[in-house]
């Protein structure tokens, strides 16, 4: 069992990184479908904005 222990401590140091990294490409995903979803409401103010404009212009 204390053969075991090294190899053990290496496994564990070895995917500490590997850890970090998927948190860092989590928050990466998360932080791309926040700008997605912003892109989609700037999109839809920008629509709605034209659309009163029009509205304005229309009927004064």
């Amino acid at each position: 069992m204390l053969i075991l222990a090294p190899d053990f401590d290496q496994l564990v140091l070895n995917d500490a990184p590997c850890q970090r990294i998927q948190r860092a490409e989590q928050q990466l995903r998360d932080a791309l479908e926040e700008v997605e979803s912003l892109k989609r409401r700037l999109e839809l103010e920008n629509q709605y904005r034209g659309i009163t404009a029009l509205a304005k212009w229309m009927y004064g």
